[in-house]
């Protein structure tokens, strides 16, 4: 590893040691499950449109209601594989999620 992610991984340790390390994977559980990723700890979930620039567009949508959701799309992913990458952390608000959500149905509606 290089030094700094060296030293920023050695960092981390008490925090993830501690109760706020506790609380925080807690926080980041229930942001999963409110957005529908049952109860697991996987805080990035795909979300497949296929054609890369569906994907762009979505984004792009996304991107003008304060919502990052990077398109991912060739050669990261394989061709007509293009998705976006929602990412979640324990410090978005349920609020957040549940915005998320919606602008996402909007998404999948013709």
């Amino acid at each position: 590893l290089p030094p700094p992610a060296a030293g920023a991984a050695k960092a981390a340790l008490p925090l993830l040691r501690s109760e706020e390390g506790e609380r925080r994977r807690l926080r980041l559980r229930e942001r999963i499950a409110l957005f529908g990723g049952g109860s697991g700890e996987r805080p990035i979930f795909p979300v497949l449109y296929g054609e890369a620039g569906r994907a762009v567009a979505a984004s792009a949508r996304l991107k003008e209601k304060g919502i990052f959701a990077p398109a991912i799309r060739f050669p990261t992913v394989p061709k007509g594989k293009a998705r976006l990458r929602i990412s979640l952390c324990a410090f978005h608000t349920p609020e957040e999620i549940r915005l998320l959500r919606r602008e996402l149905e909007r998404e999948e509606e013709p």
